[in-house]
């Protein structure tokens, strides 16, 4: 249980760091970029993955979620 405490502490470290930068980012980027630009943007996210982890918008993530939500141990009643 302490390796998926690590694991999940780790995971989360990472996504509050990643998700400062984007917003630190994208509200410069709201403040620079034009409606045309947004536009370009928006359409290369849609027809791209995800450089960080591989995923596709489309993908389904359902299993994955299973998988880690089973992997967890049910909790004791004790």
């Amino acid at each position: 249980m302490l390796a998926l405490r690590s694991l999940v502490e780790k995971y989360t470290a990472f996504g509050n760091h990643w998700r400062l930068e984007v917003q630190a980012n994208l509200l410069a980027a709201e403040r620079i970029l034009a409606q045309e630009e947004w536009a370009g943007f928006n359409c290369a996210l849609r027809e791209n993955a995800d450089p960080l982890n591989g995923v596709n918008p489309g993908d389904n993530l359902d299993q994955p979620f299973s998988l880690i939500a089973n992997a967890i141990p049910e909790p004791n009643d004790d």
